[in-house]
């Protein structure tokens, strides 16, 4: 049988995908069910909050490893049934059922259905909302979202290669979260995050100065780390005394720098061009950046003064 076929097989088997709701007085543990997909947690009055319309529902997914799946889902009800998952109007978890979507047996879903799937304000905060409230994180840096129509053309194990219609950036590992308010991932309130954070509201630039920013780039899924270190450092006195904050790109900063992201460590340009190589020199040291691939660079308003 040809690959089409199979996954042809597969699809028609996804259609066939059973539910059944959970006991309102408990939370069961979906790795003991054997009978159908998916169990459904759903509140009338929570459904009737945000009813939008059918056409355009859609939900948010969570993987989650099977060892994490009943502590998770069980997190997921009590959160849901106090009413603190904004937009939701129900869930589903995944069972022990063998189910044709999945794509391996390590990890089970966890969904939060949600809309309208138009308004994409709307959903995303609704996305950090859960990610946050859950502390989530994964390997792959991101949750998706999909509409109604496109989970019903299957997933990457039934041969639909691109099915979704918003990315959600999350953590990567749980201490990212030990910052709360700091990580970067789910940021999509701001342009910019700096340390210190009231920087820009207690300081006053003179009219002497003459302000600069070294510039480094990194890859989107190493930037929470570098800016978790870079602040770090920062903090512990341990970066040149001419830097005087550092900021880190978030989600809203339109670069467009190949997937790359930006922190800038701000210092006054001093006359001496010795000096200011001596500080980018030292900054490259500090972040461990190596000489074959390292990108750092003095900025002063769109010109740029050194590269390293």
């Amino acid at each position: 049988m040809s690959t089409e076929d199979i996954n042809a097989e597969k699809a028609v088997a996804a259609t066939l995908q059973t539910y059944r709701l959970q006991n309102s007085r408990c939370v069961e543990d979906p790795t003991a069910e054997l009978n159908v997909n998916y169990i459904l947690e759903e509140r009338e009055t929570l459904a009737l909050e945000f009813e939008h319309e059918e056409s355009k529902s859609g939900k948010w997914i969570l993987f989650v490893r099977i060892n994490s799946m009943f502590s998770m889902w069980t997190k997921s009800c009590y959160l849901y049934r106090e009413g603190k998952l904004e937009g939701v109007t129900s869930l589903k978890a995944s069972t022990a059922k063998d189910n044709p979507r999945k794509t391996g047996d390590d990890n089970g879903v966890i969904i939060f259905h949600c809309g309208p799937s138009d308004d994409k304000e709307k959903i995303l905060r609704y996305g950090m909302n859960i990610v946050m409230l859950l502390k989530y994180f994964n390997d792959k840096g991101y949750i998706p979202y999909k509409t109604n129509e496109q989970s019903a053309k299957g997933t990457r194990a039934t041969g639909n290669q691109v099915n979704c219609l918003y990315k959600l950036p999350v953590a990567r590992r749980w201490s990212e979260y030990q910052q709360p308010g700091t990580a970067r991932f789910w940021r999509l309130d701001t342009l910019w995050l700096t340390e210190p954070e009231d920087f820009y509201k207690s300081r006053t630039k003179k009219p002497s100065e003459v302000v600069g920013h070294w510039i480094t780039l990194h890859p989107s899924d190493k930037l929470d780390s570098a800016w978790m270190k870079a602040r770090k450092l920062f903090r512990d006195g341990e970066l040149p005394e001419d830097v005087v904050c550092v900021q880190a790109s978030t989600q809203l900063q339109n670069y467009k720098n190949n997937g790359r992201g930006v922190i800038k460590f701000r210092c006054i340009i001093k006359d001496e061009k010795e000096q200011m190589l001596m500080v980018g020199k030292r900054l490259a040291e500090c972040l461990e950046l190596s000489n074959d691939t390292r990108q750092i660079w003095l900025q002063s308003g769109r010109g740029t003064l050194i590269t390293l």
